[in-house]
């Protein structure tokens, strides 16, 4: 009920972007979305989705080109082969499932230097306006403060994001740190999300200086430059979304992509079923990247005692 009214919440906030039209249109599309299916749920989605383009088109285009001077590098001697990871809190303040995430992240960093990103350490690679600063934990969340940060490392400095929550259980493959691009791409015929699973902006490499990154992070960060309220929970994924429309490079790198990490949300899924050694073999056969949380309610045994996999993470991990 709480998470419903936080919704509700936010979809009243949205005519301040969409006007009052704009508003009613999005709630109708809503209303619609949850009884349709086939095709006419994807028409649904990908009118949904272009209420999002359409206003980044009108508002935030004709910054695309203009490199964002709100942010700007404190390091010249960092490239483009490290990791970056963000727990602002601090290492110390990691909760159970995101500490086991960063220590394997270490163990199969393959050589490079992971760097974890905390309110301690962020002046020393980042300096950000006070416009934007002054919003952090106000309009502007933790998590969209997040995506500020990761947007603005990746495209000028380049490197290997990595969400806290990344359980990584083999080294991580070279070839990643030797390309222009990369993200997980997933073989899945949705469009629910706007990503379509071409890309997860929880794990994106980027080489130094690119000018796909710095497109993307001009238009997130001009709109927060002109906004004290979210538009939208995904608005980082909106913004590849116009890049990729828009910049030929991008699409072609994104078609090139292999699907990778076939399993990715298996475990999150079923973090609360009884630990199967069968399924995990099956996972971790095609996927070594594997997104979890720490958040709801995590059991380590199921309600006749056996063991879950939540439960199995924590013991062997």
């Amino acid at each position: 009920m709480i998470e419903r009214l936080r919704y509700l919440k936010r979809m009243f906030h949205s005519h301040s972007f969409f006007g009052w039209k704009g508003y009613f249109h999005l709630v109708d599309l809503q209303c619609k979305i949850q009884n349709a299916t086939g095709t006419e749920l994807w028409n649904l989605y990908e009118e949904q989705h272009k209420i999002m383009y359409d206003y980044i088109d009108r508002n935030l285009k004709q910054h695309r080109m203009m490199d964002y001077t709100g942010c700007r590098a404190v390091k010249n001697d960092i490239d483009d082969q490290n990791i970056w990871v963000c727990w602002l809190q601090g290492e110390s303040a990691m909760p159970k499932v995101v500490r086991i995430c960063y220590n394997n992240l270490k163990k199969n960093a393959n050589g490079h230097k992971v760097i974890l990103i905390t309110w301690n350490n962020l002046n020393d690679y980042l300096s950000v306006s006070p416009t934007i600063m002054n919003k952090v934990g106000k309009g502007l969340s933790l998590i969209a403060y997040s995506d500020f940060i990761r947007l603005n490392l990746l495209s000028i400095y380049g490197g290997l994001w990595v969400d806290a929550t990344f359980l990584i259980t083999t080294p991580l493959d070279e070839s990643i740190f030797e390309s222009r691009f990369f993200s997980i791409k997933n073989n899945v015929h949705s469009n629910a999300l706007v990503c379509k699973y071409r890309w997860a902006v929880n794990f994106v490499y980027a080489s130094k200086n690119s000018d796909i990154m710095k497109h993307i992070r001009n238009l997130f960060c001009a709109f927060w430059e002109q906004n004290k309220r979210s538009i939208n929970y995904l608005l980082i994924d909106y913004c590849f979304e116009y890049e990729a429309i828009n910049n030929r490079i991008f699409t072609q790198l994104l078609e090139d992509m292999p699907f990778t990490n076939e399993h990715s949300h298996d475990i999150r899924i079923h973090f609360n079923d009884a630990f199967d050694p069968q399924k995990w073999s099956e996972w971790l056969s095609n996927t070594n990247l594997f997104k979890l949380t720490y958040k709801g309610k995590l059991k380590s045994k199921t309600s006749d005692g056996q063991i879950t996999n939540y439960g199995y993470l924590l013991h062997n991990f």
